[in-house]
């Protein structure tokens, strides 16, 4: 029978090279794609608070926890500033609090499908966004990002700005009923699906409410941009310095 490889020898052997190098390489990509997502995501925080106000303003009204809609983008950040004594980059709508059944009162009237309310129409809504917003990338980046615009954070960052508006855009509404779902559990007045949920909305507020924030959410997508361009330059950096990717 063979002795067991010690780790010198392991680092030796061919493939005990290639697990380490996949292992490092691993734990690279997931330093630097974290990087840029809490970096990009902390600076587009207030921006998406607006667009969660706007988008969920329907619920609210109804509840009462809204005294009149927002007008738009400017409005809603200027009575956030002036009316309510919190910062815009909490991760929780003060006013919406009381409106947002915790956990426990959930599991209590619902069940455990309560925690999961829109969790269906959120995976259609997930898939369609990061299909489009990887596969168009991906698409796109051998093709504009070369000759003199190779390595340029600018260009770089236009392109994953336009590539996250648009992936965005067609996926906004699926987004909107799961938020709008997501309100209703531990109330009793709920929708009994995605479908429903979006024949009672164009019903009563019309289809358009539906990309309701969808401004806010083009501005929020510099995030999504922001992480893209961020990556790109971070791994370029890392080569440069001799930390190779390449298998």
């Amino acid at each position: 029978m063979g002795t067991p490889l010690d780790s010198a020898a392991l680092d030796a052997h061919p493939r005990g090279r290639t697990v380490s190098r996949t292992s490092e390489m691993m734990a690279a990509d997931f330093a630097m794609g974290g990087a840029a997502a809490v970096l990009a995501k902390s600076a587009a925080a207030p921006v998406e608070r607006v667009k969660l106000l706007l988008q969920n303003q329907g619920e609210l009204l109804k509840r009462g926890h809204l005294k009149r809609p927002y007008k738009g983008i400017g409005d809603c950040f200027s009575r956030i500033l002036r009316e309510e004594d919190f910062s815009l980059c909490g991760g929780v709508i003060r006013p919406m609090s009381s409106d947002i059944s915790p956990p426990r009162k959930t599991l209590y009237s619902d069940g455990f499908a309560g925690l999961y309310r829109g969790f269906g129409v959120s995976i259609v809504g997930i898939t369609l966004y990061r299909g489009l917003y990887f596969g168009i990338y991906d698409t796109m980046k051998p093709i504009v990002l070369v000759g003199p615009f190779e390595g340029n954070f600018v260009i770089s960052f236009l392109l994953g700005w336009i590539v996250t508006t648009f992936s965005g855009v067609c996926a906004y509404p699926f987004d909107t009923l799961r938020r709008r779902m997501m309100m209703t559990s531990g109330h009793p007045c709920k929708y009994q699906s995605a479908f429903h949920a979006f024949e009672q909305i164009v019903k009563h507020e019309g289809f358009l409410v539906l990309f309701r924030g969808v401004g806010a959410n083009m501005l929020s997508g510099i995030a999504g941009a922001g992480v893209l361009a961020g990556y790109d330059q971070l791994h370029r950096a890392a080569c440069r310095h001799g930390y190779g990717f390449e298998s």
